[in-house]
Order: C-alpha cells, then sequence, then structure tokens
C-alpha cells in the first residue's frame, strides 16, 4: 500500500486527532498540517523505489524508545554488515512522499490515521513550504561544499570532534 491510499481513505478530522493525539505540542501548527493534507489528495504522485519504514527504536543515549520514520530502496543490496540502509527523508518531495510504498510491518504494528499523522510530522519537520524545504537543504549542500574545499588546517581551525562536542553539551 502507497502513503497516496492511505491519504484517499482517511478524513482530514480522523488525522487531526490522531496526529494531535501522538503530537499534543503540534495544536499551534494544526492548520498547516490541514492545508498540507489537502493538497496532497490532489498532488500529483511521483512513482519511487524508497519504501517508508517506521519502526519502534530504543535511543542509544538514555535507552528511552521512539518513533523512527525512515526510507529504505526495494530490493537494495545489505552493506557488509548485513543491514539495511536507511535514509531520511525530510529532504524529500512531497510527490515522492506519496508515491512510496508502506512497509509491511509499519501496516502491522502502526494504524492507518498512526502512519499517516507520522509522515505528515516528518514531511513537515523541515517547514510548512516544499520551496523553503529546498532552500534549507541547498543551505546544507552549500555547507558540505564549502567544507571540502577548506585546507586540512582550515578544517582543524573550524571543526571539533565528536567528544569534544559531547563534552561541551554536558558543560
Amino acid at each position: 500500500m502507497k502513503l497516496i491510499e492511505l491519504i484517499r481513505q482517511n478524513s482530514w478530522l480522523s488525522v487531526e486527532l490522531t496526529l494531535l493525539d501522538i503530537y499534543p505540542e503540534e495544536k499551534k501548527n494544526i492548520y498547516g498540517y490541514e492545508e498540507i493534507f489537502i493538497q496532497l489528495v490532489s498532488m500529483p504522485v511521483i512513482e519511487t523505489d524508497m519504501i517508508i519504514e517506521i519502526k519502534r527504536e530504543i535511543d542509544d543515549f538514555d535507552n528511552e524508545e521512539y518513533i523512527d520514520i525512515s526510507g529504505r530502496k526495494k530490493n537494495e543490496p545489505k552493506d557488509q554488515k548485513e543491514q539495511e540502509i536507511s535514509y531520511a527523508l525530510e529532504f524529500t518531495p512531497w510527490s515522492e512522499w506519496l508515491g512510496m510504498q508502506i512497509d509491511k510491518n509499519s501496516i502491522k504494528n502502526f494504524t492507518e490515521l498512526e502512519i499517516i499523522s507520522r509522515c505528515l510530522f516528518e514531511m513537515t519537520f523541515i517547514g510548512f513550504d516544499e520551496n523553503e524545504i529546498q532552500e534549507e537543504l541547498n543551505k546544507i549542500n552549500n555547507t558540505v561544499e564549502e567544507y571540502k574545499l577548506l585546507t586540512e588546517e582550515e578544517k582543524r581551525l573550524r571543526t571539533i570532534s565528536l567528544e569534544d562536542f559531547k563534552r561541551q553539551m554536558d558543560d
């Protein structure tokens, strides 16, 4: 089943109630979610080989459970560690989200309304406007390109290790 099929089979009111149950802090943005839901119903769908996976995970830092929404490619070979590669979907165009299959385990472990709500939240994590989301992605890509142009000395002066970053956060 594809995301667009779930969206078209459910009403906004049902999605709204579920979204607010899962993400009560999003009440302030509920009209933005509604506008996007309405857009998605009639938006063109782009077929993709990406599959949406929604899984319960345990955070390595505090052992708290959280819900992870990510993508994996159909029939992608496993890496050397025999783990599937997962992809962040936040910057994916919404038309492509609509064309993605929902993983069978996700359908088994979450209701249709939970899947739609969690996808809407992930789709708008960067913003409620696709142009703004694309601008943010462009900024990130530009930063990466600028970093690649730095000399090794400049890289050492402008960056810190993960361990130093964690220490700074603890202080």
